[in-house]
Formats: structure tokens, sequence, C-alpha cells
């Protein structure tokens, strides 16, 4: 029997609007490691789906498998066509492909609502849901990341988050830079006591 966890169900603002359009191309800011892990999520998602199909009975996992759309992060807004709104991503069915905000997506810091993000897109691509509408792919909170899911995305953490994990590796060589530099600082003041007591004597 499958264990499911159950978290609690986060409410989104809907956006009244469809057709979207992003400002300017679609560029850089670490866009190729953005670009992987959108995949990942997409690729959590969709493992997610196969894991529960009582949670998800509409959804054909083999086509949300077989889908390979272009995936485009980009450092520009992505507004509606209106103008009214700012959006983290939006998919363009009939080009096959999902342009994501480099910078919506990497404020992102839990896991699942990537998963959540990355998922919507996928299903939005495939005609399962419409844009800023969530009524299945919202179902992964209520799910959340149980069992495999979980152990997979603690044994890839630095994967998931390497922006996150590179900043710790720069504050650790920092903390390590001001240890030699403390260190280098004792033996400068041993020195100091060492001549000053040879000139006593």
């Amino acid at each position: 029997m499958k264990v499911v966890q159950i978290f609690s169900v986060m409410a989104f603002a809907v956006i009244p609007t469809l057709s979207f359009a992003a400002e300017g191309g679609h560029s850089g800011g670490g866009g190729t490691g953005i670009a992987a892990s959108i995949t990942r999520a997409t690729n959590d998602f969709i493992s997610i789906v196969e894991d529960n199909p009582a949670v998800f009975p509409e959804l054909d996992v083999r086509k949300l498998k077989a889908a390979n759309p272009q995936i485009l992060p980009t450092a520009q807004k992505i507004n509606s066509c209106d103008g009214l709104a700012t959006l983290e991503a939006v998919s363009d069915s009939a080009a096959n492909k999902s342009v994501f905000n480099i910078e919506a997506w990497k404020q992102k810091t839990d896991v699942i609502e990537k998963i959540f993000l990355a998922g919507h897109e996928r299903l939005v691509l495939l005609g399962y849901e419409r844009s800023n509408q969530y009524p299945i792919s919202n179902r992964v909170f209520a799910l959340g990341l149980a069992g495999a899911k979980l152990e997979r995305a603690s044994s890839n953490s630095c994967a998931w988050i390497s922006d996150i994990c590179a900043d710790l590796e720069k504050l650790e060589d920092s903390v390590e830079s001001t240890n030699v530099r403390f260190k280098s600082r004792e033996i400068s003041v041993d020195e100091a006591l060492i001549s000053m007591k040879g000139q006593k004597l």
C-alpha cells in the first residue's frame, strides 16, 4: 500500500489573462543551469503523477514523458499581453515551448514549488490546464514529496539548489580565508612578543 504524506494546500492568486508576451529576447544569467533545474522539476512532477494514478486519473503519463518542449529561461520580464501582470512563466503549445523567468525561478527555494510550476507548464503545453489555472497541478501540494520522492530530492539537494550550494561554498571559502588571516595575525603577534623579550634580554 502506498503511503501518502499530506501537506497543506497552498493558495495562489489567479491572474485573469490567457495570452502572454515576453519582453525582449531570451537571455543568459545562468540560463543553461536553470533549464536543467526546470527539466529536473518537470521529471519529478511526472514521477509524482506516475506514482499516484488515483490522484491524477485524467493524466496520461506517456504523453507527459513523450513531450519534448523547448525550455527557454529568460532574464527579461514576462508580461501578459495586456501589460497588467508580470508572470513567472508562460507556455505556448503551438510553438511547443515554455519560457521561464530566471529570477522568479531562483527565488523558489522550496523544491515542491518548483515542481508545481514546471508541472503546470507541462500540463498547459499538453492542454490539460489553462494558463494561470491550476486544478490539477496544485494537487502536488496536497501530496507533498512522500517516500522515495523525498529521498530522491534530499540525495540530490545540490543539483536542486545549485545556486544555494555555490553560495555555501563561497561562504566556506570566505570563512577559511578569514581563519588564515587570523592565524597569520596570531603568528605576527607571537613573533613581536619574542622580539620584545629578546630586546629586554
